[in-house]
């Protein structure tokens, strides 16, 4: 956040943020999670072992003044949902998904 701001003069609340499809709290089990986790992540956890990353990723963009409602969630995970979408814990092999980001001009 702090990059687009001293770079490009970004305001938070005029973000527009899309959360892509990404690993959904269904599939997002850390069975190791003290070791892999820093603790400000566990409140997150919505049963054992399994965290609401999606959540994790709103509050974090509110908490830097991203207004709620220019927040768009995808809701997809890449694990058992997206099988367009690349993911290790499905498929034990890497790939790449790519995103596209603009800046509009004030006058737009």
């Amino acid at each position: 956040m702090r990059c687009l701001q001293e770079n490009f003069g970004s305001r938070p609340p005029d973000l527009l943020v899309g959360i892509s499809p990404s690993l959904g709290p269904c599939c997002a089990q850390f069975i190791n999670y003290r070791q892999e986790l820093p603790p400000e992540f566990w409140p997150y956890q919505i049963r054992p072992d399994y965290f609401d990353l999606w959540r994790l990723s709103q509050d974090q963009l509110q908490a830097q003044g991203v207004r709620p409602e220019q927040i768009q969630l995808a809701g997809l995970c890449s694990r058992c949902q997206a099988a367009d979408f690349f993911s290790y814990r499905r498929d034990r092999h890497t790939g790449r998904n790519a995103t596209v980001i603009a800046l509009r001009s004030a006058d737009e």
